[in-house]
């Protein structure tokens, strides 16, 4: 067939006890949430409003994804969970041509607070000018303070002249920051 009818499928294959072998199949295109927030996944086809979106399972901490093969060219918009925030606007891995490329996630409520995610799109190591999905999106905190000290860390963050944040970190813990815009 012509190039939009092209998918990319990638095998996984883990060996397992026993030398007995699993091959996982899926397609090239990968969500991760490497944020502490439990995030929702919103695929909608751009070509036919009517068709009815597709919500994916629940991408918690720590956790991946794939989008389904029959979906690659869908939008992609996330939103963090059960929070009372408006989905993104649509990431674009498309027009990912470069390894890494970070792309901002605003949310927003009705009472106007916004919360920040950035994600990576690391497009694999395919051939250039090859426009099938072979991505990665990496979800991330935009800020994460991470106390190495042997003591508990005192923080502030400030606008201006007036405190915004603060808090205290404990050794070895670390905060995610979220309500910082990472552009500024």
């Amino acid at each position: 067939g012509d190039q939009q009818d092209a998918i990319r499928i990638v095998y996984d294959l883990i060996l397992e006890e026993g030398a007995r072998k699993c091959i996982t199949v899926h397609s090239g295109l990968t969500l991760q949430n490497n944020t502490a927030l439990c995030v929702e996944v919103l695929l909608e086809n751009p070509t036919s409003a009517a068709t009815p979106s597709q919500l994916l399972p629940l991408l918690s901490p720590g956790e991946e994804c794939h989008v389904p093969v029959d979906k690659v060219d869908w939008l992609i918009r996330i939103r963090p969970h059960a929070m009372g925030y408006l989905y993104s606007r649509s990431l674009k891995w498309h027009t990912s041509l470069k390894m890494n490329d970070l792309y901002e996630c605003t949310f927003a409520n009705i009472s106007g607070d916004k919360l920040y995610m950035v994600a990576v799109i690391e497009r694999g190591k395919y051939p250039v000018g090859d426009y099938l999905p072979g991505h990665t999106i990496t979800l991330e905190t935009p800020v994460r303070l991470c106390n190495s000290l042997p003591v508990e860390l005192t923080y502030k963050l400030l606008a201006g002249d007036t405190e915004k944040r603060g808090g205290v970190i404990q050794h070895s813990q670390t905060v995610s920051l979220y309500d910082i815009n990472p552009s500024k």
